[in-house]
């Protein structure tokens, strides 16, 4: 009996060991892009790098390609704690809960990609961070990069905002982004993200706007022929986590994730940046014909949405936003 209660104790110390996220925790990120963008590539390094350290007691399994369903359907599991972290497609994804989310779609708010980083990175993103994301029983790990947006059609070179007319782009669900289209003379279609290659072979939407990278990954260069580098709007990577879960870990795991999470937004946006020097051959080589806008032309179409900005999103946000506007 004394052998038997020995070991009665000693299996009750090891189910309590084990059950503890000090012994072993594996959480669940999401994203809706493919295995070859700078997004999960950053993020394998990451969950190699958090197993490694934490000696294999901390890991991550990354759900990619939309397997999870659209940007909107991931935050929604987030926020009801069915799963503990996405990465999401930008900021304007929280539109359904906070339309001053929409900031983050101001037409050409930033001239290039170093200074839309220093905004998330700065004032910019803690405003998100404190006005929207918080708010929702989130935890803002930070911004990943999903980068400047560039229009793709299969009818026309743009060159000019004319050459925008009748022209059926698919868009997100974003109020602004569709005021954007309504100014430039463009018709906007919601579609979620898994089916737009589809919607593009179909002729069900001519066009597309999105970064570089996902244009390549996503392999929109079947279905399109013409790439305009517009850079119109800059859309980030927030990275959320489930509140209740984040603090129901040690404080210890939430620095490392911290830790390695940083490392992998570094690691993401060099890979970005890199990608884009070489996606524009890649792109021309795969036989899109590749153009520049008159981007003064397209800002001065778009001041409207600019006049209303402060009434639509704040004084503060709208502030923070056009610090760091050039």
């Amino acid at each position: 009996m004394r052998k038997l209660g020995k070991n009665f104790i000693a299996a009750v110390i090891f189910w309590a060991v084990s059950a503890s996220p000090l012994y072993a925790a594996t959480y669940k990120i999401a994203n809706v892009l493919t295995p070859t963008h700078p997004y999960n590539v950053s993020l394998q390094k990451f969950a190699e790098d958090i197993k490694a350290e934490s000696s294999g007691r901390i890991q991550f399994e990354i759900l990619h390609s939309g397997v999870l369903g659209g940007d909107v359907e991931q935050l929604t599991q987030v926020i009801a704690g069915s799963l503990d972290s996405v990465v999401m497609g930008g900021v304007s994804v929280f539109q359904n809960f906070n339309k001053k989310s929409g900031v983050e779609e101001l037409p050409f708010l930033f001239k290039d990609l170093e200074t839309a980083r220093q905004a998330y990175d700065g004032e910019f993103g803690q405003k998100i961070n404190e006005e929207i994301i918080v708010p929702l029983g989130l935890v803002p790990l930070g911004y990943m990069e999903n980068g400047l947006r560039h229009f793709t059609n299969s009818k026309r070179p743009i060159v000019k905002p004319a050459d925008m007319k009748g022209i059926k782009f698919r868009s997100g669900v974003s109020p602004i982004r569709i005021e954007m289209f309504r100014l430039l003379d463009a018709q906007a279609v919601s579609m979620a993200f898994p089916e737009l290659f589809t919607g593009l072979q179909q002729g069900t939407v001519d066009g597309q706007e999105n970064p570089l990278a996902i244009i390549y990954s996503s392999k929109f260069y079947e279905v399109q022929k013409y790439l305009s580098m517009s850079g119109h709007i800059y859309n980030s990577g927030p990275i959320i986590f489930n509140k209740k879960i984040w603090e129901a870990m040690p404080g210890e795991d939430q620095e490392l994730i911290r830790k390695h999470m940083n490392a992998a937004i570094a690691y993401g946006r060099q890979l970005n940046s890199q990608a884009d020097k070489e996606l524009y051959d890649k792109l021309t080589a795969a036989g899109m014909q590749i153009n520049e806008i008159d981007r003064a032309a397209f800002l001065q179409i778009v001041q409207p949405i600019y006049k209303n900005g402060e009434k639509q999103f704040g004084a503060e946000l709208m502030r923070a936003a056009l610090k760091y506007a050039k």
